[in-house]
């Protein structure tokens, strides 16, 4: 039972947590090799050391997105049929 449930799921877990932290650490890198090129601040202004500025950028992306329901009174039509929401 151990030896074929618990110690392969026991490795998908340790493999997809070193990806992510990987992923992690490489966003951060990249965005701090292109403020040294483009000579600006970086992402040090959230957080400690500017691990929060994925977490910040997401948010940001959240609060952007305009999606509302399509409605004969938004002005907006579907495209297809299975579509009910429209953004602008």
């Amino acid at each position: 039972m151990i030896d074929q449930v618990l110690i392969p799921l026991l490795k998908i877990v340790i493999v997809l947590n070193a990806t992510l932290v990987a992923v992690t650490y490489m966003v951060l890198l990249e965005r701090k090799v292109i403020a040294w090129a483009q000579s600006r601040l970086g992402p040090m202004r959230v957080g400690p050391y500017g691990v929060l500025q994925p977490i910040a950028d997401a948010i940001k992306l959240m609060i952007k997105e305009d999606s509302r329901r399509c409605g004969p009174t938004s002005g907006c039509s579907p495209p297809r049929r299975s579509s009910r929401w429209c953004r602008r």
